[in-house]
């Protein structure tokens, strides 16, 4: 975990697979430097490509998606750019109105009358202009950058649709460009009224925006808008790609102490680096911290890295940070390039050195392992995740957080855990929601919905009682169907604060209904430490069932195997019953909600449309909150099973 904390690092890519190689359609391949100049001078009112294709984000890229193992990906014609609502025509002729009036869910920003604001663009800039206006842009990003002043909440705009060969720059502590205040932070953001996101081709570079500030130094009031960062020789998709080069480096890499950063509408693929931290990079102190940071509505995809371990987002002394509506898939591994999956690469990694973490909405799908690593204090709610392994984890870690663990894991929909496969053992497997190291503040797992494959080797809840071990959790109100084990913990009662000790478990009001057990010899509930008359929980109120019902199916201490009427009669669970429990229509998930919006029915199709979300193309039937609605509708029990069971 030391060699974890020490070289981790957050990674953004863009590449789909499985186990066994691309796992359907390819991601799209950006444009070389020539295919951009190419598509520059191509008509904007192109006509559309073939049915059920789409360009991400109206670029106009030279290819498309193509066969799961082709190495070409076929020729289509781009299909006309989709436009931002930003209300009435006029405001949407503004260059800045996706800025000033973005519209509900996103930040608006108003410069203050001394900011200065700067414009770059790489097809019609000059580095002879002043930059101060549209009509005279820079050309290069450096050139801008420079421009920049520290303390005085300043523009860099880069023209939308634009590329550029170079990063956005470096900060340290004599080059800081800290912003006035939250409401008015140096800004880093786009300009324009039609293209996709400015886009950052750094594979020359290693990083996208670096900032690296010794204390007493800090950065402050920062937001990064609508960027997207891109390691072109990272991509083995690419006609750019570069085999056998050591691929580190970041897109946004943050080393420093400070307040206040925002990152909003960025694109982060094939990247090797994303690192947040509040540390001073060299001489890192333990009041070194970095307070407020938000992380909202980017796409974080396809990491992978040559050398150390990495992550899709990867946090270090934080104080208060929030995950909102992002996008992470297939973050830490990548088979094509011989980086494979470990259990070291997350989609999200938060360390426990950070506190106050809220991660909400987002779409967390096919992690190397975990899809939230969340190590500290945390609220975990509103989340899709889809075949992560496991997919959220509050406190299970080893070192533990000192003191311990509080927070909330509710709302959210788990779907699959798929293993994987390295060159020395297979990882994954499950659990779907894992927890341990809980102080007495106590833990609420509440209303989520996990639905299992059958592939799933681990329990859908598990306690692990580390450091102060497990207190005061209460799991209820949550339908778990068909994940091959339902609920599994190791220790022994115990108030005091120290491991293995298990105390104030409530287990109440659940749906745990295993009708199709493919993996028979699995228990539904295993206690490694303790018998079913002495686990010290309060379990009422659950409706049990696995198939076949008279099934040994429950795993005690000393390993052995119980029925479930056994298990019900010594554990005296008042309320609990064995039924088979009738769904409106159990087999929602991703894939058939995405055949219900007329595309193709995979997941595949449906994360590469939730890829292309942005501010541009924002369609809220991409969002976690859609999917989530439709399952929980497929998992209303068609009965009534009394008032206190789960609805």
């Amino acid at each position: 975990m030391k060699a974890l904390a020490k070289s981790a690092v957050a990674c953004a890519c863009l590449f789909a697979l499985t186990n066994s190689g691309c796992a359907g359609k390819r991601p799209e391949r950006i444009p070389s430097e020539k295919a951009v100049a190419e598509a520059a001078s191509a008509p904007i009112d192109s006509p559309a490509g073939p049915a059920g294709t789409r360009p991400e984000e109206g670029r106009k890229p030279p290819t498309a998606p193509g066969a799961a193992i082709a190495r070409e990906a076929a020729r289509l014609e781009p299909e006309p750019e989709p436009k931002a609502d930003f209300g009435e025509l006029s405001r949407a002729a503004d260059p800045l109105a996706h800025l000033t009036d973005p519209g509900e869910g996103w930040t608006s920003f108003k410069p203050s009358a001394e900011a200065r604001i700067i414009y770059v663009s790489s097809s019609e800039g000059d580095d002879a202009n002043d930059g101060l206006s549209a009509a005279k842009p820079l050309k290069t990003i450096a050139r801008g950058f420079a421009k920049l002043r520290n303390g005085q909440s300043d523009w860099l705009l880069l023209k939308r649709g634009d590329v550029w060969y170079e990063p956005i720059g470096s900060m340290s502590s004599s080059t800081v460009k800290s912003g006035r205040s939250e409401k008015e932070p140096t800004l880093i953001a786009s300009y324009g009224t039609e293209g996709a996101r400015p886009l950052l081709k750094v594979g020359d570079h290693g990083f996208g925006l670096r900032v690296a500030i010794n204390r007493p130094g800090k950065a402050r009031n920062i937001a990064v808008v609508g960027i997207h960062f891109y390691d072109q020789k990272g991509d083995p998709h690419s006609e750019e790609f570069v085999k056998d080069r050591e691929k580190r480096g970041a897109g946004i890499s943050w080393a420093s102490p400070g307040e206040n950063l925002l990152v909003e509408d960025c694109r982060f693929e094939w990247m090797s680096g994303g690192a947040i931290q509040g540390r001073s990079p060299w001489k890192g102190q333990p009041d070194d911290v970095l307070r407020n940071v938000k992380i909202r509505r980017c796409v974080a995809a396809y990491a992978w890295s040559s050398k150390g371990h990495c992550q899709g987002f990867f946090f270090g002394k934080v104080d208060g940070l929030l995950l909102e509506e992002n996008v992470l898939d297939h973050n830490g591994w990548c088979l094509e390039t011989g980086d494979l999956p470990t259990w070291f690469n997350h989609n999200v990694y938060i360390t426990i050195s950070c506190d106050k973490v809220v991660a909400r909405g987002n779409i967390v799908a096919r992690g190397s392992t975990t899809g939230i690593y969340c190590r500290t204090n945390g609220i975990l709610e509103d989340n899709l995740c889809l075949d992560n392994s496991p997919s959220l984890n509050l406190g299970r870690i080893k070192p533990p957080r000192p003191g311990g663990v509080t927070g909330r894991i509710a709302g959210n929909v788990v779907i699959g855990a798929l293993e994987r496969k390295n060159l020395k053992r297979s990882i994954g497997g499950g659990p779907a929601i894992e927890l341990g190291n809980v102080n007495r503040k106590g833990v609420a797992v509440e209303n989520n919905i996990v639905i299992g494959t059958g592939r799933e080797r681990s329990a859908a809840f598990v306690l692990a009682p580390l450091g102060v071990g497990v207190h005061n959790v209460a799991v209820r109100n949550n339908t778990v169907y068909n994940w091959t084990r339902c609920l599994s913990w190791v220790g022994v009662p115990g108030e005091k604060l120290e491991k293995p000790n298990l105390s104030g478990i409530a287990v109440e009001d659940n749906l745990f209904q295993v009708q199709h057990a493919a993996q028979a010899d699995q228990p539904i509930i295993r206690t490694r430490d303790t018998d079913a008359d002495g686990c010290g929980f309060a379990m009422r109120s659950n409706v049990y069932f696995f198939a076949p019902d008279n099934k040994e199916c429950v795993q005690v201490k000393g390993n052995r195997r119980i029925t479930l009427a056994k298990w019900l009669q010594l554990a005296g669970e008042e309320g609990s019953r064995i039924r088979e429990v009738e769904f409106a229509d159990p087999g929602r998930d991703a894939a058939r909600y995405h055949g219900t919006l007329g595309r193709e029915a995979t997941v595949e199709s449906f994360l590469a449309e939730a890829r292309r979300q942005s501010k541009f193309n924002w369609r809220p039937e991409y969002t976690a909150g859609a999917v989530i609605r439709y399952v929980r509708e497929g998992f209303r029990p068609k009965t009534d099973l009394g008032e206190r069971q789960v609805r």
